[in-house]
């Protein structure tokens, strides 16, 4: 005989059963939420940080290898080359610079130098510009280094050898600042005594065997948990991050000129 069902003794879920699952639903769903947040934001602070530490290495090792060619002259023959102070005259110096007059006070720094090639118009590319344009022998580039209004390191080029024979291009992009100290040797044994900006009252130019340069790495998106207002020394000068949520690396190193160092004229 089929046993009938009391409707009465049947019972569902209350409403004080329900919105207690619910909530309990919503405090899980929230901690998973709050979970995914906290790894992306980890996941793009890390990020940062590798960019930055990957644009500090290229920095110095992109900038290390075009300022080793200052003041490289083609050789006439063998070991025969132009005078130093012949080819760099006071007009064409084989390095230069501005102090603080650029894009949040940077600086700016020019170099020069000759290539390598048959001197006929055909470089061999041994020898290459900042934009990486071969430089024939004989022919002298001109490269200025600064930093953009877009905060971007960039490079002019004026290169008799190119087809385009005055290029600015980006080197880098997210660089704030640039501060360039000259080594100037004062006693003639080919090493720095002093290092001091471009604008120094004494400095003569002609005596720089180094360079020490610092620069200000930023971070491509604003990603730091708290607000910067970190100062920064680059070479003496200070900045000041204005207060937002972007990450900042300042990196310095020295390059010595070896062309004048280990200079040749017969």
């Amino acid at each position: 005989m089929k046993k009938s069902i009391r409707y009465s003794q049947v019972h569902g879920f209350s409403m004080v059963e329900i919105m207690l699952a619910i909530t309990i639903s919503l405090i899980l769903l929230l901690g998973l939420l709050q979970t995914f947040i906290s790894n992306k934001n980890n996941y793009r602070l890390e990020t940062a940080y590798n960019t930055m530490h990957e644009n500090a290495r290229f920095s110095y090792d992109y900038l290390s290898k075009i300022l080793r060619n200052t003041a490289y002259r083609s050789p006439q023959q063998d070991t025969i080359f132009t005078s130093m102070n012949t080819l760099f005259d006071a007009t064409n110096l084989y390095i230069d610079g501005t102090n603080n007059t650029g894009t949040n006070n940077s600086d700016s720094m020019t170099i020069r130098y000759q290539g390598s090639g048959d001197g006929a118009g055909n470089a061999d590319n041994t020898i290459r510009d900042c934009l990486n344009i071969g430089v024939d022998s004989f022919v002298t580039t001109t490269l200025t280094f600064s930093i953009s209004a877009n905060d971007e390191l960039q490079c002019r080029a004026q290169n008799p050898s190119s087809a385009n024979t005055d290029n600015t291009q980006v080197i880098l992009p997210d660089v704030e600042n640039m501060q360039i100290l000259y080594g100037e040797d004062l006693n003639g044994d080919k090493a720095p005594n002093r290092f001091v900006e471009s604008s120094h009252p004494n400095i003569n130019m002609a005596n720089v065997v180094a360079i020490k340069v610092s620069i200000l790495l930023r971070s491509d998106i604003p990603v730091s948990p708290t607000v910067n207002t970190t100062t920064y020394n680059l070479n003496g000068t200070t900045q000041t991050a204005p207060g937002d949520n972007f990450l900042r690396q300042p990196i310095t190193f020295t390059i010595m000129l070896r062309n004048v160092i280990t200079e040749v004229t017969a």
